[in-house]
């Protein structure tokens, strides 16, 4: 629901169709509404849906320009991604996601995933064919974005660590 806090403070996720020579710019959405880059997420708290003509008139809203991701951002937090696994005893970092396994009733969420296995704040050896899993709601809460955000496709995202995640496979 808008106005839900479902992120820390410091989150910021933005969609920007104007966004001068993105990959996803355009003049018009989808339903040939003129865009507006808009806020999905200020501050931790859900600003903004995307909305096509249908679901705008469904859910009683106006129409905002945005009905699918253009340029979507998550911005960059403040600590560089070299001191976040600095920081880190016991962990995996992800480089490559497989399948997808979502319960959107409970929030469950796992899925396989290959990466380097973290030791004290070391990146130690490749690991393959593992399962990460844990509730998205829980997740999205935990999520720390590192800042070395690149602008380089339609969807833009900085690494991100999410603490307290359940590995299985190891």
């Amino acid at each position: 629901q808008l106005n839900f806090s479902i992120f820390r403070d410091n989150i910021n996720i933005t969609n920007n169709p104007k966004l001068k020579k993105g990959i996803g710019s355009a003049p018009y959405d989808s339903s040939g509404v003129k865009t507006e880059n808009i806020s999905i997420i200020e501050n931790g708290v859900l600003k903004n849906y995307f909305l096509n003509i249908r679901s705008a008139r469904q859910l009683k809203m106006n129409i905002n320009g945005n009905s699918s991701p253009s340029n979507l951002i998550l911005n960059k937090g403040e600590e560089e991604i070299s001191s976040i696994i600095k920081k880190i005893n016991n962990g995996f970092m992800v480089t490559e996601m497989l399948g997808m396994s979502f319960n959107p009733l409970n929030g469950d969420y796992s899925r396989g995933a290959t990466g380097f296995k973290i030791e004290n704040g070391e990146i130690t050896y490749p690991i393959s064919e593992v399962t990460v899993a844990g509730n998205l709601a829980e997740m999205l809460k935990n999520l720390i974005p590192a800042n070395d955000l690149k602008i380089n496709d339609n969807i833009n995202s900085p690494s991100i660590l999410i603490e307290g995640m359940t590995l299985a496979g190891l």
